[in-house]
Parts: C-alpha cells; structure tokens; sequence
C-alpha cells in the first residue's frame, strides 16, 4: 500500500508538470549566394566548395561546435567554382533551403551563426579554407503571417554569404518571447479566439471570465424593452405579448 503522503506528492508533482508550458520559436535561413577568390594551389582551377552550418547562442569563439539551436552539413560539393546561385537552390548538396529550425525558447534575443567553407578533395581530406561566425540580433514576430525575410551579409576574406533570415513563434505561442500558450476553443475548454500578436484570449460574444467559460445573463442588462427576457447559452430572447 502506497501511503498518502506519496500519493499527495505523486498527485501534487503531476498537477505542476501539467501546469508547464515550453514556448516554441522557429527560425528560418535563406541563402541566397556564396562566392570567394579560391584556387587550387598554384594552378587556374577554382576550389570546390563544400559546407558546413552551425547555429548557436551568441559567443565569442568561431568554432563550428556546439550548435545549441542546429548544425547541417553538405553530402557533396560545388566543383570548380567561385560562385553559387544559393536561392535558386531549393536544396543545397542535402542542406534544405530554407534551413528550419525549432526551439523551445531563446536564450537570448541574438543568436550566433557559423559557416566552415571546406575544399572537397576526392583523393584525400577535404582542405579547410574558412571558418567564421557572426551575431545576428534579430526581432521575434508573433507569427509565420507577420515575419519579413530579413536581408543579411556574412564575410571573411574573400569568403561571402548573403542570405535571409525570420524568427517567428509556432502556430499556438504567442508574444516576443513565444512563451504565450494560445489555441481558439469553442467547447467546454471555453469559448474564445486568441490575439494575434501577444495571444490574449478574446471572448465570443456572450462569453465572459478568464476562460470565457461563463455565460453573460443578457437579461441583467434589460436588452428586452418589452416582453420577458430568456436568458440562454451566449445570447437571449424576447418573448413579447
């Protein structure tokens, strides 16, 4: 027999696991070009470039890990090239483009993105050409509808990457944080929708209190002039003589 005492904690540790909610942040990447300088050793031909991308809470170190929010590498390379036409790519050598990523919450309202440029060498290790990181503070819109691409620019030595990037809450979260939990009812969890910027739960008309679970007596408010009033579920009736 489990005694009370462990039944009320079990009970009271569950009630508060219930009572949790994780906000929900996604951010996307476009990229949109990537050119450089590179040569194979001495000779004419171009490098083969190959990536790899790591998304991070801001530091101060470029180093490709860790990668709190994400980390992608390419399956393949770009051969003899010095430009790459990124945004017409809906798929970068395996990378997806726009690259995805969800959160359960920022740490911090910048995050910290780093890029490896490797040369692909089939006959042996790849040779590393550049790694850099760059901080992007960025605005957490409330949702996917509301986020502008925002355009941006990352460099090191003849290295360079232009993309886009949006920051928004998941469908349900709410405010600059995404830590808001709002999802429309119309049932016995109550009746209302939810504001589209900081998901404030608005009444239904003929709903009130917190939930808007409480049904507002129409009749209180002598909205029949004549007759007598019949209050009912989120309205009322005038029965007239």
């Amino acid at each position: 027999m489990i005694p009370t005492s462990s039944i009320f904690l079990l009970a009271t540790t569950f009630c508060t696991l219930q009572q949790v909610v994780w906000s929900r942040v996604i951010i996307e990447f476009k990229f949109l070009s990537y050119s450089d300088n590179c040569r194979e050793d001495a000779r004419t031909n171009k490098c083969d470039p190959k990536f790899k991308f790591c998304l991070d809470r801001p530091r101060a170190s470029s180093n490709i890990f860790p990668c709190y929010y994400g980390y992608t590498t390419e399956s393949g390379h770009y051969q003899n090239t010095n430009y790459i036409n990124l945004g017409a790519l809906s798929n970068i050598k395996g990378i997806p483009n726009p690259w995805i990523l969800s959160a359960s919450k920022l740490m911090d309202p910048s995050v910290f993105l780093v890029l490896q440029v490797r040369d692909d060498d089939y006959l042996g290790k790849d040779d590393h050409l550049q790694t850099w990181g760059t901080t992007l503070r960025e605005t957490v819109y409330p949702s996917k509808i509301n986020a502008p691409w925002n355009n941006k620019v990352t460099a090191s030595g003849s290295h360079r990457l232009t993309f886009q990037i949006r920051i928004y809450c998941e469908d349900g979260y709410y405010n600059t944080d995404c830590a808001t939990h709002c999802f429309a009812a119309d049932n016995y969890r109550g009746h209302y929708t939810c504001d589209p910027i900081n998901g404030a739960k608005v009444c239904m008309q003929g709903w009130t209190g917190p939930d808007c679970k409480e049904d507002i007596n129409e009749c209180s408010l002598n909205y029949c002039v004549r007759g007598i009033c019949e209050n009912l579920e989120a309205g009322y009736k005038c029965d007239c003589p």
